[in-house]
């Protein structure tokens, strides 16, 4: 029973990092001309700075969400990993209805 609980809590702390991380960038995106001056006549470098930061935030979630996964598979515990990366989907899912509930 101690491993099951293990288990959940892993995933809620992977889905509540990754939520952090996107929610950070979202906060990011939404505040960015206050932040940096990117406007209409610096335009070029909207283009280089949103996708950066884009790639950042994607890899920073994705290591939070398939980083313990990656190397439960490594350690041949296949079912263990795909198990953690459903549980994680699924508090992502219960976290975002939530948020959408509040807001």
């Amino acid at each position: 029973m101690k491993r099951i609980g293990q288990f959940i809590g892993i995933s809620l702390v992977q889905a509540a990092v990754a939520g952090a991380i996107v929610w950070l960038w979202g906060l990011l995106m939404t505040n960015m001309e206050k932040l940096a001056d990117i406007s209409a006549n610096n335009g070029a470098y909207g283009f280089l700075i949103v996708p950066i930061i884009f790639m950042i935030v994607a890899v920073l979630s994705a290591g939070a969400v398939l980083g313990y996964p990656i190397y439960l598979v490594f350690n041949n515990q296949w079912g263990r990993a795909i198990g953690l990366i459903i549980l994680t989907l699924v508090w992502l899912g219960l976290l975002s209805a939530i948020m959408i509930y509040i807001f």
